[in-house]
């Protein structure tokens, strides 16, 4: 009776054992092992937060460099834009079409004002993400600057003709794939001043804003992903189809020289030299005459041919060609080229999205 009243109530005596049902645990039997959870391992659960944590961190840092690199980028467009726009306002555009001169001084202008400018402003306001020297200047042997020189002047010769085979497909459907071509030299200051605005300023502005600013930005998330990434950027600032396949391919070069070497020089020099091949030809056609400036264009090709040959050798032998054979990088937070890469251009696709379709008008109203 006790005992009835007591189960009513939910007590038990304490000589009556009694285990609820449970489906999920059920008492050991005599001789078999107590139950153990699963080991947590505090020390990798950590290291995988660590990893998510410097993924994000990547991410996030490389998107604000794409709209970084966007903003430069249509700064050019519209300093580009504006300042043709000044010169009609200031009925300057008949001057600009009819005199080598000032077309040549109005290049420097635009150079300057319109690609150093604003990659040099984006290098200020990413000044504390750079690990690498903005500018880089490490001392380089005159032996190894002559090798890389040569070797880069024979890239950007085979660039050249690779281009030509573009051009040549287009001429074959009747279009043009290469932008306006500048005015030829009328005078011997003209053709001085072309050098100042071919084969001078443009090798400095650019190379100061794509190898320094935009590169050793960069070089930290990868030095393949930041010679692929500039030389993309190069080939897309050109403009037109035929300068973006030349801008890229001699945009590689650039760029690998500049990583092998830590120094900008080579770079310039190599620019600068191949802008100065077509503003050799003007001024030697200007003081003689065009099949006299073609012998001394295909004698200076055969020798830059023949000093990349021989850099290659040098370098070859010197072990300095290739890049140094190091360790696998093993870090499991090192994003791939191609999340890199997705998280670079969207900050840039407005101004590149401008420049493809101005290319494809240009190649739309063009005329072989």
């Amino acid at each position: 009776m006790n005992n009835q009243h007591n189960n009513r109530n939910g007590y038990y005596p304490p000589n009556q054992s009694y285990y609820p049902p449970n489906q999920y645990y059920q008492p050991p039997q005599y001789g078999q092992p107590m139950y153990q959870p699963p080991y947590f391992d505090q020390q990798q659960y950590m290291m995988q937060q660590d990893i998510v944590r410097r993924r994000n961190q990547q991410k996030s840092e490389l998107r604000k460099i794409g709209v970084g690199i966007g903003v430069a980028l249509m700064l050019y467009l519209v300093i580009q834009t504006v300042s043709g726009s000044v010169l009609g306002a200031l009925g300057l555009s008949e001057l600009y079409s009819t005199s080598p001169v000032f077309q040549s001084c109005f290049s420097v202008f635009a150079e300057v004002l319109g690609v150093a400018a604003p990659f040099g402003i984006m290098a200020l306001i990413f000044k504390k993400k750079y690990e690498y020297p903005v500018v880089p200047t490490a001392k380089l042997g005159k032996a190894d600057a002559a090798a890389w020189i040569g070797v880069g002047m024979a890239v950007c010769i085979g660039a050249n003709y690779i281009a030509g085979i573009v051009e040549m497909m287009f001429k074959s459907i009747g279009k043009s794939a290469s932008g306006p071509k500048g005015l030829d030299p009328d005078s011997l200051l003209a053709c001085i001043i072309e050098w100042v605005a071919i084969a001078i300023i443009p090798p400095i502005c650019e190379e100061f804003a794509m190898r320094c600013c935009t590169m050793s930005l960069l070089r930290k998330y990868g030095k393949g992903f930041a010679v692929l990434a500039v030389s993309l950027i190069f080939g897309i600032m050109h403009g037109n189809i035929l300068q973006f396949v030349f801008a890229f391919i001699v945009g590689l070069i650039l760029a690998y020289v500049t990583i092998r070497t830590d120094s900008v020089l080579p770079a310039m020099f190599i620019h600068g030299f191949n802008n100065g091949r077509s503003t050799l030809n003007n001024t030697v056609q200007y003081l003689t005459n065009e099949k006299t400036a073609e012998a001394v264009t295909l004698v200076i090709t055969v020798l830059w041919i023949v000093a990349g040959v021989a850099g290659i050798v040098y370098l070859a032998t010197k072990k300095k060609l290739a890049p140094p054979k190091t360790a696998p990088d093993t870090d499991p937070a090192q994003l791939t080229m191609g999340a890199k890469l997705s998280c670079l251009i969207p900050g840039m696709a407005v101004p590149t999205i401008i420049l493809i379709l101005l290319a494809i008008y240009t190649l739309a109203t063009s005329q072989a």
